[in-house]
């Protein structure tokens, strides 16, 4: 559960604030990539553990997280995690009908699609902090898995997760946008 507006800090309001203007960038970039209008929740603050669990909780079994360390701006990492009949739909609209029984092939366009993504929310972001925001080469895994992934960033995470749903109206396209800015960050979040 997200913690009451009142309650917050202002340095927590503004990365909400900025995961709010990314994700609504990610949603376009992935509207474009599906050919469909995509909308987004505004961004929930929660624990890092349980949020990752929401997050994932929502989208059901199945489907890939793709994870990204940030590099500038809040620093930190970023995961997109799609259910699989979104992955399909995407790699389908990527790739063309007969597309998803080709492995590699699959694999190569949901990174990309993640990577996208990405580059569109870090870009956002950026912009509005007035610095470089640089994603890394996306990391492919099971949703499952993601927490293995955070545990092991250097330098260490916070303790909270910043979630963005994005979907199209009939939720067959459905997605999550997690952002885990560094450990120490929270203060330097100021916006231009």
């Amino acid at each position: 559960m997200s913690a009451p507006a009142d309650s917050r800090s202002p340095e927590l309001d503004r990365v909400c604030e900025l995961a709010g203007i990314g994700a609504g960038h990610a949603a376009g970039a992935l509207a474009r990539l599906v050919g469909r209008p995509i909308r987004m929740d505004v961004p929930r603050v929660q624990p890092r553990l349980s949020g990752v669990s929401a997050a994932l909780g929502r989208l059901g079994a199945g489907g890939s997280a793709i994870c990204f360390r940030l590099e500038g701006g809040l620093g930190g990492a970023m995961a997109v995690i799609f259910s699989r009949s979104c992955l399909e739909l995407i790699v389908t609209e990527m790739m063309g009908a007969d597309a998803y029984g080709l492995e590699r092939a699959v694999e190569s366009a949901v990174r990309e699609a993640g990577n996208v993504l990405v580059s569109h929310f870090a870009s956002a972001i950026g912009d509005v902090l007035g610095k470089i925001v640089l994603p890394s080469v996306p990391l492919l895994t099971d949703p499952g898995d993601l927490d293995g992934f955070l545990e092991g960033c250097d330098p260490p995470l916070a303790g909270i997760v910043v979630e963005s749903a994005i979907f199209d109206d009939q939720r067959e396209v459905s997605g999550a946008l997690v952002l885990i800015p560094e450990d120490g960050t929270l203060a330097g979040a100021s916006l231009r």
